[in-house]
């Protein structure tokens, strides 16, 4: 085990002696939450950097206009396609 979790541990132990049963049993939920919340906000930013390099969905790719360079003048009324 790594010094965070080692600290963590003894976090744990010092509230269950000094502070009673349902506070640790308090403290233990909160934690359990804790890294629940932090894996879940990690999860969120893999699934969005996943989703900007391969865009999948309902995307309907049009065709580009292209405009002729005639009909790009810009006098005209109708539209430039």
């Amino acid at each position: 085990m790594d010094e965070g979790t080692l600290d963590l541990l003894a976090r744990l132990v010092t509230v269950r002696r000094e502070l009673g049963e349902v506070v640790y049993q308090d403290a233990l939920e909160r934690a359990v939450i804790g890294v629940g919340v932090a894996a879940h906000i990690e999860a969120e930013r893999v699934a969005l950097r996943h989703a900007r390099v391969h865009p999948e969905g309902n995307v309907v790719r049009l065709p580009r206009r292209h405009v002729s360079l005639e009909g790009a003048s810009g006098g005209g009324d109708g539209p430039c396609a």
